[in-house]
């Protein structure tokens, strides 16, 4: 391999796949006739990623195959909780003389409501705080007060379709017309609320946790989320139409602008979820959610739900994206002798599976055996 270099999205040098005893690489699977999900390598850690560079697939008279499982996400089936714990001052929206803007955005699926959904609640918004939620009606709704004044505002975009939304919230201090919601990048029409008439000037530092709660016999689905505060916190509307197209691919990794702290809620297991910029007076407590696409339906392998949409495919430039445009991974079957042939790949380059995230697999029921290569880098 000497002379070969591989490079990932930030331009950095990476392992191109050698094996390494102790590493963990290769990993070697055998399913035992049973469809699912398995976890192959759990979470490798807050600031790394797996990357996978190839596999050999076989197996016995059958046809079989996997997905590799990338677009985790969290399911609230009734009063669960997702709670960012109060570090310090992180979570805490200055005045409006230290430029404390602020701005949250949130992938969201709710399937059907009939009551409120709420996105995010820290504080209280009828004394000092703020709320970010789904309507009964399904409409996107945010309200926050500070020492002097309250704002709300509510959209007109229905949002319980079963459809994966971005929804952002920007609020510039200082400006009558300074809280602008937006639902898939695009700018909703206010239709109730001070919004229109009431600058904002005052901190807002309810001292608390930042909790979204579900509904009661309801069900929802969480993607990333991601806090902006202060003086690059309020985002033009350019920006979150960027955010919105780029989808879960975007992926955050701490370096955007204005960032405070950001969720991307895709570890797959446990009970934790990490800020990307590794501050451990913010973990996320998630009580009483699934993890999915990890969750199955019946005896078959089917996928209840995944995550957001990743960003459109060009394989031409974006590699580390290749492999949702690639679908199912199938063994070769000889039609004409009812052999199965060994498949071996070699991707032209390596898969990131996610920051934090497992190696994990949906796969048939067959009897096919795995080697997965690949590396293991810090981000």
């Amino acid at each position: 391999m000497q002379g070969v270099k591989l490079y990932n999205k930030q331009g950095r040098v990476v392992s191109p796949g050698i094996i390494i005893p102790g590493s963990g690489w290769p990993v070697r699977h055998l399913n035992a006739d049973t469809a699912g999900v398995k976890q192959l390598l759990a979470a490798p850690g807050n600031d790394k990623s797996y990357f996978v560079t190839g596999y050999i697939l076989g197996g016995g008279a059958t046809a079989d195959g996997f997905h590799i499982l990338r677009r985790n996400c969290l399911q609230f089936t009734t009063t669960d909780t997702w709670t960012i714990t109060d570090g310090g001052a992180v979570l805490d929206i200055g005045t409006e003389a230290a430029s404390g803007h602020f701005a949250l955005e949130i992938w969201i699926n709710i399937p059907a409501a009939s009551a409120a959904t709420n996105l995010l609640t820290r504080g209280n918004p009828a004394t000092t705080g703020y709320t970010f939620e789904v309507t009964a009606g399904g409409l996107l709704k945010f309200t926050i007060k500070d020492a002097s004044n309250a704002v709300t505002g509510t959209g007109t975009t229905v949002l319980n379709d079963g459809q994966w939304h971005l929804v952002t919230v920007v609020l510039t201090r200082n400006s009558a017309t300074g809280l602008q919601l937006y639902v898939d990048g695009i700018a909703e029409a206010l239709t109730a609320g001070a919004a229109a008439t009431t600058a904002m000037n005052d901190a807002v530092n309810p001292a608390s946790t930042a909790v979204q709660t579900g509904t009661n016999g309801k069900t929802h689905y969480l993607g990333p989320v991601g806090m902006y505060i202060g003086a690059s916190a309020n985002l033009s509307a350019a920006t979150v139409l960027s955010n919105y197209n780029l989808g879960i691919g975007r992926k955050y990794d701490g370096s955007e602008t204005g960032l405070a702290m950001g969720f991307n809620n895709d570890e797959g297991v446990g009970t934790a979820g990490h800020d990307v910029k590794n501050d451990a007076g913010y973990v996320v407590v998630v009580s009483g959610t699934e993890w999915v696409p990890s969750k199955q339906n019946g005896a078959t392998a089917a996928v209840a739900i995944q995550g957001p949409p990743f960003e459109s495919i060009d394989l031409a430039t974006d590699i580390l994206e290749l492999l949702d445009g690639m679908g199912k991974f199938w063994t070769c079957l000889e039609s004409a002798t009812g052999v199965t042939l060994p498949s071996v790949v070699n991707f032209p380059h390596a898969i990131k599976i996610g920051l934090n995230n497992p190696l994990r697999i949906l796969e048939t029921d067959g009897t096919a055996d795995l080697v997965m290569f690949g590396f293991t880098e810090k981000n």
